[in-house]
């Protein structure tokens, strides 16, 4: 017996089966290793949930499920807002520094000034007139020699430095947050890359399997689905279980039951792969809506903060109205042609409109598009009454037509019968067919009045006399016998 899967946090990821399908999800997904492990590592977010991951996987992989069980890995990926702090360098203007020396100069400069001061003061006393003239014009020259020194002396100049400073802003970090699905895939993988890994043995899955017989490879089905799952899965169908049905079954058709229940699973098989494609024709139909791309983390801070996104969803909004107003006008005028149909004509009239409109209607109501519809309602966008209005209607038909498929279905059989079968094979179904109608009329929410079951009584009516005439040739009649034609007729 192999040893089980440790769930403490660095057991987990140093056990070779994690390892195996770590290294296959980055590969399939384009993750770096790092966005793998934190999703199994415990931090401040993930203090339980990363715990309940790692027990989820080991059970997985261990006997707690059984073979067919399945493991789904997928990544989100985001824009997010995120404040930071960086260096930034700066000039600034130095500060002028002050010493002793310089105020001590200062004071002896002043000093000095007075004391020549007084001594010219006195050599004026003692001069005569004439002299004192003279002197008085060499101290004025004196004076106005040194006032222009001091206009001479230059001013000083601001001495700049570079500092480096904090600065906090805003910038855009890519995040990945990896989405995990145990034997079922979440709502968010529906519409991304996603890789999945299928049990192929029960029990315990060994540690250290043998490569020579394949090793984990041959332990479990690995597989990645480009977003479209329907239309994956219905490839997978069509190019891998079918054809390896049908080499199996062989182009003889035997006679024993295993043979017949070979032949029974391909022909089952070779349905629901059309049935699939039905499907996702319906889902993505002719009509594809325009949705912003826009991530949409928190809806109360984009109604009132973002105003780019809800420019965006406006405008969106107000083309999801003016597309689904012209889808229902148009189905509203096919009403006209529902004169003069055949009883497989009003099955296939309603199918019809189920698959115009589901397309429409699949796609408002997934689940980014409410999420920006609950947006534009928050912040009580005038445009949201128009388009609630024009989808209340495009709902009512969508409802409507697949309700009536669903009844109508259930007489598929006898109307191919009317219009198919034998005179016989019609007498044998008519009993049948009007407990279908019966079955309708009561239960019905649409085809439970006049005005809806007796166009379809009419066209049945219509449908065999229209039989009657193709078949029943009154000359080949008159030409034969009494017991032959009465035979024929009745």
């Amino acid at each position: 017996m192999s040893d089980p899967v440790p769930v403490t946090q660095e057991g987990f990821l140093s056990d070779n089966r994690v390892k195996w399908l770590r290294q296959r999800a980055l590969l399939a997904l384009g993750l770096s290793g790092d966005e793998f492990d934190d999703f199994f590592k415990e931090s401040l977010e993930r203090a339980r949930s990363a715990g309940v991951a790692r027990m989820e996987v080991a059970s997985f992989l261990g006997s707690g499920f059984a073979a067919g069980s399945s493991l789904f890995f997928s990544a989100l990926r985001h824009v997010e807002d995120v404040e930071i702090e960086e260096d930034q360098e700066v000039e600034v203007e130095a500060e002028p520094e002050k010493t002793i020396e310089e105020g001590e100069g200062k004071n002896d400069e002043t000093t000095a000034t007075v004391a020549t001061t007084e001594n010219n003061v006195e050599e004026k006393k003692d001069l005569p007139a004439e002299d004192e003239e003279k002197k008085d014009a060499t101290t004025t020259d004196g004076e106005g020699g040194a006032n222009e020194e001091e206009a001479a002396v230059p001013i000083p100049t601001k001495i700049m430095i570079k500092k480096i400073i904090k600065v906090k802003k805003m910038t855009k970090v890519d995040r990945c947050t990896l989405l995990m699905g145990l034997d079922k895939m979440t709502p968010e993988m529906h519409e991304r890359k996603t890789c999945y890994f299928i049990k192929c043995e029960d029990g315990e899955i060994e540690k250290n399997p043998n490569n020579s017989d394949g090793g984990f490879s041959k332990i479990f089905e690995f597989g990645v689905f480009n977003g479209e799952v329907l239309f994956g899965l219905a490839n997978l169908m069509n190019q891998i279980y079918i054809p390896t049905i049908k080499k199996s079954v062989g182009s003889t058709r035997g006679e024993g039951k295993e043979d017949n229940l070979k032949h029974e699973l391909n022909a089952n098989m070779a349905k629901f792969e059309q049935q699939i494609r039905q499907v996702v024709q319906q889902v993505q139909g002719d009509v594809r809506l325009e949705i912003p791309a826009v991530t949409i983390n928190d809806p109360e801070y984009v109604a009132h903060e973002d105003y780019e996104v809800r420019l965006q969803l406006e405008k969106a909004l107000v083309e999801w109205s003016s597309v689904i107003a012209a889808a229902v006008e148009g189905e509203v005028q096919k009403v006209a042609r529902k004169i003069n149909r055949t009883p497989l004509g009003e099955i296939e009239f309603w199918r019809e409109r189920t698959t115009a409109l589901s397309a429409l209607y699949e796609q408002i109501n997934m689940p980014k598009v409410q999420l920006m519809i609950q947006v534009l309602k928050i912040s009580e966008n005038p445009q949201l009454n128009t388009f609630q209005f024009h989808f209340g209607e495009l709902t009512k038909l969508y409802l409507e037509a697949k309700d009536n498929v669903k009844f109508l279905t259930t007489l598929e059989r006898h109307f191919k019968h009317l219009n198919e079968g034998s005179f016989n094979t019609i007498n044998d179904s008519m009993f049948a067919m009007l407990n279908g109608l019966k079955m309708v009329w009561v239960i019905s929410r649409h085809y439970n009045s006049d005005e809806r079951m007796s166009p379809l009584m009419e066209n049945i009516a219509k449908t065999l006399v229209k039989r009657v005439r193709d078949e029943v040739k009154l000359n080949a009649v008159f030409e034969m016998d009494f017991q032959a034609s009465y035979n024929f007729i009745f």
